[in-house]
């Protein structure tokens, strides 16, 4: 038995959220923390009528679009279109803002091997074939409420982001600076009052100077983030 079975954090429904963490068990890298943490950002918009789409940055096998799929059909009364944004094809290359030790050590890169944007490292590789086995033949999510998009960011971004309405939870995983930049220039504006907005890479630089440059680039301060791993930081856009 897996071993975040034995855990509990006492979040109200955990028995609940354990049930659909078992269903993405095999799609997901992101900690039991951070699945109990999505769930409960979820049923709260579900439960108390939070607008809007439901939209991952980097969502490899899918499992938190499922997660989320699977709140929506537990804790709402009307279906909401989820996105699922990934290259398909593992991560582009990094940029200089990218590049300290921790980046390093992860993915055993160095600035001197680095090909650049758009050249993939080739890790964290998934298809699109394993997000929709999950979303829509495991969990039954409907197909005409589920949108995927293959592609760099910065290539399908421009052009899907002008049918994304209004969204809930914005959820970002896209490791890099230019994943992270691109994401909150074209989608932090649809963002609901009330939504969220997760942060999952905080623990990368290039994640960490894109957030913090973005609300500085807009006049603004980077909001305070909540914790719900060692890696992810989550806010509620309250303005």
């Amino acid at each position: 038995m897996e071993r975040w079975k034995f855990l509990w954090r006492g979040y109200d429904g955990e028995s609940e959220f354990k049930q659909m963490i078992d269903v993405v068990r095999d799609n997901t890298m992101v900690t039991y923390d951070g699945q109990l943490t999505l769930l409960s950002q979820a049923r709260y918009c579900e439960e108390n009528n939070i607008p809007g789409d439901y939209v991952e940055m980097g969502s490899w096998k899918g499992g938190c679009i499922g997660l989320m799929a699977l709140a929506n059909l537990k804790y709402g009364k009307n279906r909401r279109t989820i996105h699922a944004f990934d290259s398909f094809e593992g991560l582009p290359g990094p940029n200089d803002k990218d590049f300290d030790d921790h980046f390093v050590d992860v993915f055993k890169i160095k600035k001197k091997d680095n090909a650049w944007e758009k050249e993939p490292i080739r890790d964290l590789v998934a298809s699109q074939r394993d997000v929709e086995s999950l979303v829509l033949d495991r969990i039954h999510y409907p197909q005409e409420k589920t949108r995927m998009y293959a592609g760099w960011f910065q290539d399908t971004l421009p052009a899907a982001a002008e049918n994304i309405g209004q969204i809930a939870i914005l959820r970002l995983d896209g490791d890099l600076y230019v994943s992270y930049m691109v994401s909150l220039e074209y989608l932090y504006k649809k963002v609901v009052k009330g939504g969220f907005v997760i942060i999952d890479d905080w623990i990368f630089k290039g994640c960490r100077d894109a957030v913090n440059e973005f609300f500085t680039r807009n006049g603004a301060t980077t909001p305070y983030l909540s914790t719900s791993d060692a890696t992810t930081r989550y806010f509620r856009k309250m303005e």
